[in-house]
C-alpha cells in the first residue's frame, strides 16, 4: 500500500513539475529515481510485495581469496560465540564450536583444534570460498539463514 501511494504521489509531483518547471523536469526525475533506488535498492517492487532486502557482500571487499582461518573464527562466533555461549552447552562440551553435524547430530571432538580442523576440511571440500546465501542456508539447515549469513560475513570482515 505504501509503495502504491508513493508511486501515485510521485506521479502527481511529476505532473506539477512538468507544468510549472519544464526545464527542471529531467534533473528532478533523476534525483527522485536515485532517491527511490537508495531507499529501496534496485529490486523489482510491486505495491503488494513485502519489502525484503537481499544480503549481498559489500563490494569494497576482496571476495576472491578465502582466509579459512578467519572464516573458521567467524563461523565459531556465529554458532557458539567460540564455545562460550550459555545457549550452546552441548557444543561447548563437545568442542564443536562450529556447529558441525554428523549422522547422529552434533559431532564431538577431543579438542577445539580437532573441531576447527574438521570444519576447515568440510568447508573447503563441500562449500569452498566465501559463504554465499545459498551456502548459508545449507550450512545452517535454513535455520535463520539470513542472520547466519550476515553475522558470518560481518565477523569475517572485522576480524
Amino acid at each position: 500500500m505504501y509503495l502504491k501511494s508513493l508511486g501515485q504521489s510521485l506521479k502527481k509531483e511529476k505532473e506539477a513539475i512538468k507544468r510549472e518547471y519544464p526545464q527542471l523536469l529531467v534533473p528532478v526525475l533523476i534525483f527522485l529515481t536515485i532517491l527511490i533506488l537508495v531507499l529501496f535498492g534496485s529490486q523489482d517492487l510491486t505495491a503488494n510485495q513485502d519489502i525484503t532486502f537481499k544480503l549481498d557482500p559489500p563490494a569494497t571487499y576482496n571476495w576472491t581469496i578465502l582466509d579459512i582461518d578467519k572464516l573458521a573464527t567467524a563461523v565459531a562466533l556465529q554458532e557458539t560465540k567460540y564455545c562460550t555461549s550459555p545457549n550452546s552447552p552441548t557444543a561447548n562440551k563437545r568442542n564443536s564450536c562450529w556447529g558441525v553435524m554428523g549422522k547422529n547430530g552434533l559431532k564431538a571432538y577431543k579438542t577445539k583444534e580437532d573441531g576447527e580442523a574438521d570444519f576447515k576440511r568440510i568447508w573447503t571440500k563441500y562449500y569452498g570460498g566465501i559463504p554465499t546465501f545459498e551456502q548459508a542456508k545449507r550450512y545452517s539447515g535454513n535455520d535463520k539463514a539470513e542472520a547466519w549469513y550476515y553475522n558470518v560475513l560481518f565477523a569475517y570482515n572485522n576480524i
